[in-house]
């Protein structure tokens, strides 16, 4: 959570000596801390269902589940893909490209790898690509 700046020093108040009024945690600072973590956490991609708008990169990418994006899609690690992925914009990939499912590209698909096809890749624009081994393209 980049995000999230602690308020309050509770260490510091553990090194008090006990019975310093300065040790006494207040409710005050447990409503901020708790107010300032809720708002971090919900400014979060959803990790079991997140959705993603504009551009996203990633190192690596691996998606076993349908992936719909409608923003560009860059990936500077390996892509392995055991369903679908679909991409209405561009797609830049830096290193491996591994379908098993279908994945279907509105934009333009870049690979500066290998791209390994098990099922099928549609390209509607622009297909760049160092090496296309297997599956219908």
């Amino acid at each position: 959570m980049s995000n999230y700046t602690p308020t309050t020093n509770f260490a510091a108040k553990d090194s008090l000596l006990s019975g310093d009024p300065a040790k006494t945690i207040r409710g005050s600072e447990f409503s901020t801390e708790f107010n300032e973590l809720a708002s971090s956490i919900a400014s979060k991609a959803n990790s079991a269902n997140p959705i993603f708008s504009g551009t996203v990169t990633l190192d690596d990418l691996n998606v076993s589940g349908d992936t719909a994006l409608g923003g560009t899609l860059g990936v500077t690690g390996g892509v392995d893909l055991s369903s679908t992925l679909d991409v209405t914009g561009a797609t830049t990939l830096s290193s491996t490209l591994g379908v098993t499912g279908d994945t279907t590209v509105g934009g333009t698909l870049g690979v500066t790898g290998n791209t390994t096809l098990g099922g099928t890749l549609e390209v509607t624009g622009l297909l760049t690509a160092d090496t296309i081994d297997g599956g219908t393209y």
